[in-house]
């Protein structure tokens, strides 16, 4: 009843997925060397000048030289990559769930050339990884309600990997702060205080990332609790009609969610993927057949 399936595994936009993918990953890439260089600098620097305390304010300097590098030159480039990945993944959205661009949010459209430089030599295996990337059974539906159940399944997904990856980091930031304080425990205050300006680094990217992380997710639940709603309309009449204008204001905040949120490392990703996958294709089979059956 609708084209999604045909659209999403079409050659353009296989193309859109494998260059917004690079981009994401690239901008992971800058997020995490910078999280695992300040975590060295924490573990690895407090132990030197332990035994050669005369190299104490260096490192201490060279922590806040580092720190204002992350913040003036790899998160611009970080923010770069995300907001044209985000860009990118938005021409696939708009294309294959029949959305109008909005440029007011967006901005223009990327060009096909942008889209071309991000291109790699993908495995056959990974190109059939990028297909059906919403589940084929939303193609029984009319394209309204087909919609509103592919951005509820984006949301979902999106705010319980997070979850999980910020629990994870508060229970590491934990375990580090309590070892720095053992670490320190015979030391001077003023010399706590020096180990501390070497650990601030990553104290900073992690509480950072941990409100990031569960900041997003609770915007991410707002939507879904939306469309939760806008789904159960459907349910009761699965003929009702709607103008698109909601569709387009979810996805304008999905948009702006994709093109500043920090990213989750795909080493997480793959293993919670196919968990999470078969729960998201679960809940989408349940709606198309309650759906289905009273039309």
């Amino acid at each position: 009843m609708n084209g999604i399936n045909k659209k999403q595994n079409a050659k353009d936009s296989i193309e859109r997925l494998i260059a917004q993918r690079r981009l994401y990953s690239g901008a992971k890439n800058i997020s995490y060397v910078s999280f695992l260089i300040v975590i060295l600098m924490a573990i690895i620097f407090p132990i030197i000048s332990d035994k050669y305390p005369e190299y104490r304010n260096i490192f201490a300097l060279t922590a806040i030289i580092y720190l204002v590098i992350e913040i003036f030159i790899l998160e611009r480039i970080e923010a770069f990559k995300k907001h044209t990945a985000a860009k990118i993944q938005e021409l696939f959205d708009t294309n294959v769930l029949e959305l109008e661009w909005n440029s007011v949010i967006v901005g223009n459209k990327p060009d096909a050339e942008i889209v071309g430089k991000y291109q790699d030599k993908s495995s056959k295996k990974r190109i059939e990884q990028l297909k059906n990337w919403y589940s084929e059974s939303v193609s029984k539906l009319p394209i309204n309600v087909a919609r509103a159940i592919c951005q509820r399944s984006n949301v979902w997904w999106d705010s319980a990997l997070r979850r999980r990856f910020a629990s994870l980091i508060m229970f590491l930031l934990a375990v580090l702060l309590l070892v720095f304080l053992y670490v320190n425990k015979d030391s001077s205050l003023s010399e706590i205080s020096i180990s501390f300006i070497l650990f601030l680094p990553l104290v900073r990217i992690m509480v950072k990332k941990i409100l990031s992380h569960f900041k997003t997710a609770k915007t991410l639940d707002n939507l879904k609790e939306v469309l939760d709603k806008q789904i159960e309309s459907f349910m009761d009449n699965p003929h009702k009609q709607e103008s698109g204008i909601m569709a387009r204001s979810i996805q304008d905040e999905i948009f702006k969610h994709r093109s500043t949120a920090d990213g989750v490392p795909n080493l997480f990703y793959d293993l919670l993927k196919k968990h999470y996958e078969k729960l998201r294709v679960f809940k989408i089979n349940k709606c198309v057949e309650e759906i289905t059956q009273k039309q």
